[in-house]
Order: structure tokens, then sequence, then C-alpha cells
């Protein structure tokens, strides 16, 4: 039953779309003892909110991280850390390191390391 229950969509979901009709209306069941001009001031001042959010949203993707100036020298240390670990071949040692150390326990040779 609760999949076809319909709630009405937020205060900062219609202002983010655009829609001030149905802003100004879930502001004022939210605010019911408040004025149509008080809630016109609300839904202005989220309105002038969302507008300066946009404004100053970075635009977070690979390309700016690795040529803004503030972050390209830890992105390019990651990314050489990223590439030089996995050409280490140490997954290869992870993954097959039980196999190794029992071939060599079978053989009878001695060695420091254990199987855990």
């Amino acid at each position: 039953m609760h999949t076809f229950y319909y709630t009405e969509e937020t205060i900062d979901f219609n202002v983010k779309k655009g829609d001030k009709q149905q802003a100004i209306k879930a502001i004022s069941r939210v605010y019911p003892m408040e004025s149509s001009a008080v809630h016109l001031k609300i839904y202005e001042e989220k309105h002038e909110a969302y507008q300066a959010q946009i404004q100053n949203a970075v635009d977070d993707n690979a390309w700016n991280v690795f040529t803004n100036k503030e972050t390209r020298g830890a992105a390019w240390i990651c990314w050489v850390i990223a590439v030089f670990n996995n050409m280490s071949g140490i997954g290869i040692i992870n993954i097959f390191s039980t196999a190794i150390f029992e071939n060599i326990k079978s053989k009878g040779a001695e060695s420091t390391l254990t199987l855990k």
C-alpha cells in the first residue's frame, strides 16, 4: 500500500525545479499562520540561496582535479601510486601467496614465512 501513497514534493525540490506555485503551496502548509507575503519572502530567500549555490558550485570532474592548481599535485601523486602499485604485481602475490607457501612446504624447504 505504501507504494501507491503519494507524498508531495518538498519545498527545496520545488524551488530547485523552479515550480514557484508548488513551492509556495508547500511553504503555506509548513507555515499556516503566516501571511502570503511572508510565504513569498520565504520562497524568495530559498530561491536566492539556491541560485548562490549554483553559482558557487565547483565542477568536480577528473579534468579539473588534474589541472586545478590547488589539487593537481595530490591528484597526480595518487595516480602515480595507483599505477605503480598495479605494476608491482603485489595483487598477484596476494592472490597466490597461499599456493606459493604450500608449494614451498610440500617440497620440504624451510621458510621464515609460514602459512596462516
